[in-house]
Formats: structure tokens, C-alpha cells, sequence
């Protein structure tokens, strides 16, 4: 990932790149040869104190690739190859500036060409707008290639598979592979910084290739069909999307962000997954500069880390600096929920979390969530350095998620509240497992038979003993998969199916609306029992 300082070297080199380009566009007419073009290539490049990037690479002998009709890429220019009428040709030009790369390519028709040549050449332009479309922060590399795909075959075309976009920057070629024949969803995040180009290679036949030509360069459509490429390059910037901890912002009626330099941004509420403590928001604001996204996998215990953030609420933009302390370390919320941490020794307190943790790079490689205190006002332990961030590599994915869809999709959901049968009502006889305080109307749990007041003790053959063991059981298995529940209800053991069904924001709300009305219930009913004794089953009946 490239820093803005890298990133403003690649636009110099740019600047250059597009100008050899737009040079040759002012000039190229039939009659001309390719040796030519390869000619103005190389002056105009060298006169603006740069180099171009294809002279001399892996023994390639020009300064540019001139790949005339059915030449797919890597055409070589020749004093003997002359452009006619009704030629069509792809120039594809590459920089060197200041050691930073910049690429890219452009469609040529050659006087009057053909409809059919022409056609090609608008759509493949086009197809490398809607792969422009399809870039979101957070989103999928595959989501580029799938939108390009499908627009060349709505209009009749192939699209090669052998060859596609690239990283660069610092490097001619660089990962990752930018394939034009995925699958949307998949392939690498597109995380702030990542600087590739965009180009592909569109056959008006079939999308096999020809790499036999003795020069070992030269690659032609095997059918000698028409073909066009264009090529731009790009960096993926986020302006306003800013990722938190969820519980910074849960419950919140209004969001403010409040930058080094003193401006204050309403944000507006994008997503969030409460289970793994994230949540993206965003402001109305452009031009920000884009954190660089590490890899947690990549940390070592012992290495150097730095959090920044508003300890206290009121030490606003404190920066503390320390080690990575353990990795992968499992520690329990107060909720109960369970989740995988990285473990450090910085200053981390009240007003820290959904902060950045850095490594000694500069890249995000955790979100500072929580900090160990010490248990109770009777504790005599004092408890420092125990800080705790979420790793980036764990929820790169969802991040994608939240800022295309709002939330994590592909979660399952019982469609019940539960808690942990307590030690007194465990004393009447009653098992250990997750007791059903709410069934959301509608929703599988409902639908299945469960009850309020049912005992969950198993979920297939793993046995369940609280409600943190269920939910965990729970998220182990994929929408539309079916489960068996063995269920202590009413004094007996019984078996209840239940076929699971997606977590949506909505059925969270409506599930989240149960349980309270069941509490409220419980609250109401204990109030009534208070002074008569009661019995130590609450407000449930078995």
C-alpha cells in the first residue's frame, strides 16, 4: 500500500505518461510506421527526465508496445509495419519517474475504420468505465473483473484470460493480478492505498490467444479476430469512510468527527458488526488522507506498535508507543462475548477505542477496543499495560461488507435471547445450557416450536452449557443449514429443528424489540412477586 508522499511521486510520473500519449495523438496519422511512434515515445519521455519503463525490460527492445488489430499486447514497433486506413492500434506506454511507474494505453482508429472496428473500440473503453464503477474502499478486486466481463459479452465480445491488470508503483509489475474474468466478491480488499491499472484486453472473436510469434513477445487472438485494449491507472483513496469500535458509537443519536486541524464533521452512521466491535461511518469530506492497511499476520511479539487517540475523552490526539505483548490472545468481554486480540503494553485507556494501532511502518494493523481493569473496588490487583486491539486481517473482509451492504452478510440467526441458567435455578434440579428469554415473531426460532423458558443443552452433538457456548455453536454454521436443539422443557428432554436463517439489520431489530419487551415482562412480574417469595425460576415457567 502507498503512502500519500508515494502516491504524489506516481502522479508525476503520470503527468509524463499521459503526456507521451496525448503527444502521439496529435500526431499519428496513416502513412506512418510504428518505429515512428516508438521514436516520439522515447524523445518526448527522456526529454521530460524520465524513462520509458519497456526499453530494455526482460529484453524488450522499444520504448512502447504498438499492437496493431488482431495484436493482443506486446507488439513490437518496426520501421516495415506502416498504419492504413481502417487500422485500428493500442499504445501502451510505461514511465519511469523519479524511480516511481506510471502505465497506461489508448485505442487508435486510423482514418475511417470500420463500424465493426469502431464498435469494438467504444466498448471496450466503456467496459473500462464500468470496471471504474465497480471500485469501492472496502470492496473486492473480483467485483472490477466481473463488471468488465459482463459488459463485453452483453455486447457480443470475449475477454482475454491470460493477461490483465497489475499493481505498480514502485515496481513495473506488482501484485496483485488484476484478472477481467472473476467473480464479484472475491479476489484481494481494496484497501486505501492499493495502485493498480485497469486494463482490458477485449476480442471482437473468440477469447483464445496466440503466443507462438518467434519473437517471444507478440501476442495475437488465435482466430486473427480484431482486438482492443485500453488502459488507465488508479490509486484507491477513501474520503470520509472512517472505521471505528462499534461501541463507541452504539446508541449514539448523533455522530461528530473532529480532525488534527480543528474542523468538526457530522458523520452519518454506514454499518456494524456489534459481535467483532466494528463499525464504519462517514463523513461529508474530501481530500483526507487514507491510513495504509497492514497485515496483523505479518506482527511478531516483541515489535514496536503505536496507538493515537483522546484518552479520557479530553487528551485529544495522544500518541503512546510500545510492544506487541502476545498475539492471538482470546479474551472475554464483559458481555461475555469471546474475541481474538492482539496484546500490548501502550498507554491504552477510556477515549482510546477505535483508534489505530500502527506498526513501526506507519500501517494500521489493529483497532485498539479495550483495555484489562482490575475487577471491583475489593481488587487490590493494579492492572497497566494490558491493552487489547482487533486484528486488521480479521475484519478486513467485514469491513468490505459493511460499506457495500451495511452489514456482514452470510451470519445466521436463532431468532431467540438467551442467558446463562443461573447456579440457584441449576439447584432445583434444572441443567446447565442457554435459557430462551424472548422468540422473535417470525423468525426461525418461532417458526421451529421453541418456547420461552426452554433449556438449550445441546446444538447437534456439542453440548451447551451457557449462552456465550450457544451463540458460539450458533455462528459455527451457514444460513439454511438445519440444526437439532436438544431442549429441557417442562421437566422432560426433547429434540426441536430448527433451519437457520441470514441476520439482517432488520430481524436484529426485531429481535432486539423482543427482548426487551421481555424483559420489561420479567422486570414487571418480579416486582409483583417481590414480598410473596417468588421462586427462583424468575419470570419463566418450565
Amino acid at each position: 500500500m502507498y503512502k500519500r508522499q508515494e502516491i504524489e511521486g506516481i502522479k508525476r510520473s503520470a503527468e509524463v505518461n499521459v503526456g507521451v500519449l496525448d503527444y502521439v495523438a496529435e500526431r499519428i496519422t496513416p502513412g506512418i510506421t510504428t518505429e515512428q511512434i516508438d521514436q516520439w515515445v522515447h524523445d518526448y519521455t527522456v526529454e521530460h527526465g524520465a524513462i520509458p519503463a519497456p526499453l530494455d525490460y526482460e529484453g524488450f527492445p522499444k520504448s512502447v508496445c504498438t499492437s496493431v488489430n488482431e495484436v493482443v499486447c506486446h507488439g513490437i514497433p518496426s520501421p516495415d509495419e506502416v498504419l492504413r486506413e481502417g487500422d485500428i492500434v493500442n499504445i501502451d506506454c510505461s514511465t519511469i519517474k523519479d524511480d516511481f511507474f506510471s502505465d497506461s494505453s489508448r485505442m487508435f482508429c486510423i482514418g475511417e475504420v470500420s463500424p465493426d472496428a469502431a464498435d469494438l473500440v467504444r466498448v471496450t473503453k466503456e467496459a473500462v468505465q464500468v470496471g471504474l464503477d465497480a471500485i469501492k474502499p472496502w470492496g473486492h478486486l473480483g467485483d472490477i473483473g466481473a463488471a468488465v466481463n459482463a459488459y463485453a459479452r452483453e455486447h457480443g465480445y470475449t475477454v482475454v484470460r491470460e493477461f490483465g491488470g497489475h499493481g505498480i508503483g514502485l515496481e513495473f509489475h506488482e501484485d496483485p493480478f488484476v484478472s477481467f474474468v472473476t467473480e464479484a466478491g472475491t479476489g484481494p480488499i481494496l484497501v486505501p492505498g492499493l495502485c493498480f491499472t485497469i486494463e482490458p484486453m477485449i476480442n471482437a472473436g473468440a477469447q483464445e490467444i496466440d503466443m507462438t510469434d518467434p519473437n517471444g513477445w507478440t501476442v495475437r487472438t488465435a482466430d486473427r479476430s480484431l482486438t482492443a485494449q485500453w488502459e488507465v491507472q488508479l490509486v484507491i483513496t477513501e474520503d470520509g469512510y472512517i472505521l471505528t469500535n462499534y461501541h463507541v458509537i452504539d446508541g449514539a443519536n448523533s455522530i461528530k468527527v473532529t480532525f488534527s486541524d480543528g474542523k468538526e464533521y457530522t458523520a452519518t452512521y454506514v454499518g456494524g458488526e456489534e459481535k467483532n466491535d466494528i463499525a464504519v461511518i462517514k463523513v461529508d469530506a474530501t481530500g483526507l488522507t487514507p491510513v495504509v492497511i497492514g497485515k496483523s499476520s505479518d506482527m511478531l511479539v516483541g515489535e514496536q506498535v503505536t496507538t493515537i487517540g483522546n484518552p479520557l475523552g479530553e487528551l485529544t490526539f495522544s500518541e503512546s508507543t510500545g510492544i506487541i505483548s502476545a498475539l492471538d490472545r482470546t479474551i472475554t468481554m464483559s458481555d461475555g462475548t469471546q474475541m481474538n486480540m492482539i496484546q500490548t503494553d501502550c498507554a491504552i485507556n477510556s477515549g482510546n477505542s477505535g483508534g489505530p494501532l500502527f506498526n513501526n511502518h506507519g500501517e494500521v494493523i489493529g483497532i485498539v477496543s479495550a483495555k484489562y481493569s482490575s475487577s471491583g473496588s475489593n481488587s487490590s490487583a493494579s492492572v497497566e499495560g494490558l491493552g487489547f486491539a482487533i486484528p486488521m486481517d480479521d475484519v478486513a473482509n467485514m469491513v468490505s461488507e459493511l460499506v457495500t451492504n451495511g452489514y456482514v452478510t452470510g451470519k445466521p440467526i436463532l431468532g431467540i435471547s438467551v442467558e446463562d441458567v443461573s447456579e440457584n435455578v441449576q439447584s432445583y434440579g434444572v441443567p446447565a445450557g442457554a435459557i430462551v428469554r424472548a422468540v422473535t415473531p417470525s423468525l426461525c426460532g418461532e417458526k421451529a416450536g421453541l418456547q420461552v423458558g426452554d433449556i438449550i443443552t445441546k446444538i447437534d452433538d456439542k453440548e451447551v452449557s451457557s449462552a456465550s457456548e450457544l451463540i458460539a455453536a450458533k455462528d459455527t454454521y451457514k444460513p439454511d443449514d438445519t440444526i437439532t436443539l436438544t431442549v429441557f422443557r417442562n421437566g422432560e428432554t426433547t429434540t426441536v429443528k430448527v433451519t437457520l436463517e441470514e441476520s439482517t439489520p432488520e430481524k436484529e431489530a426485531l429481535q432486539e424489540k423482543a427482548q426487551q419487551q421481555a424483559t420489561q415482562e420479567q422486570q414487571q412480574q418480579q416486582q409483583q412477586q417481590q414480598g410473596s417469595g417468588g421462586w427462583p425460576f424468575g419470570s419463566f415457567g418450565y
